[in-house]
């Protein structure tokens, strides 16, 4: 008899209330954020666009801790994160946030953001590496690019685009490398 079909199935079944449970509590972390933003001043369009960076269970007291980092336009603001701690009966018991308020009226145009291999060739200048040429790139969506590991560097690179804070309060696009 083959056993391995069975032992399949057992260990989906062990495994579906572990992944139901973490989905769950990132739909209960969301649908906090989305209420208790507007009470701390927060306009709808502030968290619009955000990502779920990760969701871990403590084994000590059972409490579920939901990171999730606010966007704008597909692009992550840097340290613009919001906390949940949610008990493991669903309720949440605490929150904290890092985010931008108002955040669509600090960005300063995006015109002047270089390319992704202007970015990585100016930080070889500036760490007074040898000139690399073409870097290949190994894949690359609109907001990343990953390159080609060099002779120069111990793994391959990626660069990102990132709202980072400015000395004005405003929010400046940067590839980060």
């Amino acid at each position: 008899m083959n056993i391995r079909p069975l032992l399949i199935a057992f260990l989906e079944l062990l495994g579906s209330p572990i992944y139901s449970q973490l989905h769950d509590v990132e739909e209960i972390a969301i649908e906090f954020m989305q209420r208790q933003l507007p009470t701390e001043g927060f306009k709808p369009t502030d968290f619009k666009d955000f990502e779920v960076i990760s969701s871990y269970l403590s084994k000590n007291n059972g409490v579920t801790h939901v990171h999730i980092i606010q966007k704008y336009q597909g692009v992550e603001i840097e340290n613009a994160i919001f906390n949940v701690n949610i008990l493991p009966d669903g309720e949440v018991f605490h929150h904290g946030n890092s985010g931008v308020k108002d955040f669509e009226n600090k960005v300063v145009s995006d015109e002047e953001i270089t390319s992704c291999h202007e970015a990585l060739e100016k930080c070889f200048r500036d760490l007074k590496l040898p000139e690399v040429g073409q870097m290949k790139s190994i894949y690359q969506t609109a907001n990343e690019t990953l390159f080609k590991k060099t002779k120069h560097t111990f793994d391959d690179i990626l660069a990102r685009q990132l709202y980072v804070p400015q000395s004005d309060g405003k929010y400046r696009k940067v590839w980060s490398v």
